[in-house]
């Protein structure tokens, strides 16, 4: 609805790179294997193993943040990361707008198992800057 109100339009953006993250955590299985119902289950904050970095980067903190001896990949075709149970690692979705006028570019995630299974996934929006919005 908010993005209605700027008559903005979607479309696909010049390019979409994916690079793999620095930062990689294992949870322990103690956090993880927990019933979600049980509050006294979860002794730990479960902010304690968030990741950080999230949100917009500046394009020269990028390379600091990309795992050694990898480099931003095209993303054309599905990414696989190795992941062990309970691990997550950080990933960079970096994408060059396209040149059209008042568009947003929207990147869907899908997460599956290695066997095919989906277990969940995220919808990215990319919007132009909030100070673009007050051009005319």
């Amino acid at each position: 609805r908010e993005l209605a109100k700027h008559n903005l339009i979607f479309a696909e953006p010049k390019s979409v790179l994916v690079a793999e993250g620095r930062e990689r955590i294992l949870v322990p299985r103690r956090v993880w294997d927990v019933n979600p119902k049980d509050k006294r289950a979860l002794q730990i904050p479960a902010n304690k193993y968030r990741l950080s970095h999230l949100g917009p980067l500046p394009p020269e903190y990028v390379d600091h943040l990309i795992a050694p001896r990898t480099k931003p990949m095209e993303f054309d075709k599905p990414q696989d990361l190795e992941l062990l149970p309970g691990e997550m690692q950080h990933t960079m979705v970096i994408v060059e707008p396209s040149d059209e006028d008042r568009t947003a570019h929207v990147i869907e995630v899908e997460h599956t198992t290695s066997d095919g299974r989906k277990i969940g996934g995220l919808t990215l929006v990319f919007v132009p800057p909030p100070n673009w919005f007050e051009r005319k």
